[in-house]
């Protein structure tokens, strides 16, 4: 008979899935250069930009305010427009402009600011006869005042 013959085993070292140190600093190095480049350029694109953003507006200058909505020429504040008190009058039952501007320079100009709908809708809800007749005509119920703003006292 036959001598069986021996079993040989061996045990190999596990395969790990993660890369061995030199590996990874390798791969690292690598990613880190394509990093910088990509980092390099973006920084470039960048200051290319806001060197002509600045370039531009240098070129068109400083922002100026349109001195047709300024308290200087209108005597109106922010948000209001100059409307004739005659124009309001023959548009709709507007009668506080006249008051308003009597009670002001009596130029025959105020300044009115438009109210949403909902306002003149509120207000007659609430007995307002004005208001009511402006919802059945289908006008803005306005706030008004007087263009006699305090930066037209020093105008010329």
């Amino acid at each position: 008979m036959s001598k069986p013959s021996p079993v040989v085993s061996a045990t190999l070292p596990p395969r790990h899935s993660e890369a061995t140190p030199i590996e990874t600093t390798v791969n690292r190095s690598i990613l880190l250069g394509k990093t910088m480049m990509e980092e390099i350029m973006r920084i470039k694109i960048i200051a290319l930009g806001l060197l002509l953003a600045a370039a531009s507006a240098g070129a068109v200058g400083p922002a100026q305010a349109d001195v047709s909505q300024t308290p200087v020429s209108t005597g109106c504040p922010a948000g209001y427009e100059l409307m004739s008190v005659a124009a309001m009058e023959a548009t709709g039952p507007y009668h506080l402009p006249r008051e308003v501007d009597a009670g002001g320079n009596n130029n025959g100009l105020v300044c009115a600011k438009p109210q949403p709908d909902a306002v003149r809708d509120s207000l007659c809800k609430h007995g307002a006869a004005t208001a009511c007749l402006l919802q059945e005509l289908g006008l803005p119920h306005y706030l008004f005042q007087d263009d006699d703003s305090p930066a037209l006292q020093g105008a010329v």
